[in-house]
């Protein structure tokens, strides 16, 4: 899994347990494609993917504390989700909200 950090253009380099290099590229991280939504209370921004429905999501240029909140949400049903220990959830519905409760019910 590659997770971009920031936008614009960087390198990816690929190796194997060696050190020999398998893979060279530059690769473009892009902003959002799906519907966002921006809402700004004072000068602090949220930003909501909305495909369907709309959830929190972490754009660069969000409010400090919401990008915080956020990602610690993120972290903690990542970790959730490790917890799992490989087994296979049946998570009914198509959201990110059941997919969020099912991993939480399952530990």
């Amino acid at each position: 899994m590659v997770t971009g950090k920031s936008y614009g253009a960087t390198n990816f380099i690929a190796m194997n347990r060696a050190g020999e290099i398998l893979m060279d590229r530059i690769i473009q991280v892009q902003g959002p494609s799906d519907r966002v939504i921006t809402i700004y209370r004072g000068v602090d921004r949220e930003s909501y993917s909305c495909s369907p429905i709309c959830q929190r999501r972490v754009t660069l240029g969000d409010g400090e504390a919401y990008f915080k909140s956020t990602r610690d949400q993120a972290g903690a049903l990542n970790s959730q989700a490790n917890r799992c220990n490989g087994e296979t959830l049946t998570i009914p519905g198509s959201s990110r909200a059941a997919a969020a409760a099912a991993l939480v019910n399952a530990s």
